[in-house]
């Protein structure tokens, strides 16, 4: 007897990948005939998609005679709204078909894609003093806003700068799209030669003078995939 011959995805350059909202990509994507022995004829094939963010430029294709174990390209470009959520979005390649003694045959193919929105935070109303003392503590004041729609996740700022000793990062949580939260970090002021609070440098050099400090904005995406952002503070000791 006949046995069915089974058309499938066999390549697909977008599994594990994530689609960026906002961004064009060539999607490489081939249907084979599985079958080693039987040809198959007037394969109609349609792309059927759940999303309205997503634009493709064909969703449908025709082969009038596939070979065994011979493939179909299917591959073309998609387009990603810019707004669309960020989550995997189901789609199928629906299949007709017909074997060399004309039985039809229907199948689908289901594919899943995952959209993410890129990530945009920046630091911004940074504020520390022009000038400091000496054994004087300040607070290092800023506020991290999330100008993109997607959450942003352990969100966290950190100084370091030669002469100034911040108590700890600050750690923000999460910040949802959108919105913003203020910060503030207690910095112990040292002197230019302290390495640590208590230790001096080696042949320490200047204990006074201007200094510059790198604040350091750091958060992650849903996929864990951490961001960091520098800005430079200036001050004097």
């Amino acid at each position: 007897k006949n046995s069915q011959p089974r058309l499938m995805v066999t390549a697909n350059s977008l599994q594990g990948n994530i689609l960026e909202a906002g961004s064009s990509t060539v999607w490489s994507i081939a249907l084979q005939n599985c079958s080693r022995h039987n040809s198959v004829e007037n394969v109609k094939i349609t792309l059927l998609s759940e999303s309205k963010d997503i634009v493709f430029e064909k969703n449908a294709w025709y082969f009038e005679k596939t070979a065994p174990k011979a493939t179909m390209d299917l591959s073309q470009s998609l387009t990603v709204a810019k707004k669309a959520p960020a989550e995997p979005v189901q789609m199928q390649f629906q299949i007709e078909y017909e074997d060399g003694k004309g039985t039809n045959y229907t199948s689908t193919e289901e594919i899943r894609l995952l959209i993410c929105q890129p990530q945009q935070a920046r630091l911004a109303n940074l504020s520390f003093p022009a000038q400091v003392y000496a054994s004087d503590t300040e607070f290092l004041s800023f506020q991290v806003q999330n100008t993109g729609l997607s959450a942003i996740y352990n969100v966290t700022v950190r100084l370091e700068g030669k002469g100034l000793f911040p108590q700890q990062e600050v750690f923000l949580g999460n910040i949802d799209g959108g919105a913003s939260a203020d910060g503030e970090q207690k910095v112990f002021v040292g002197t230019l030669d302290l390495v640590a609070e208590g230790n001096v440098l080696e042949n320490g050099g200047e204990k006074y003078g201007d200094t510059s400090g790198i604040v350091t904005l750091s958060y992650e995406d849903e996929q864990g995939r951490v961001t960091e952002q520098r800005v430079e503070i200036c001050t004097s000791v």
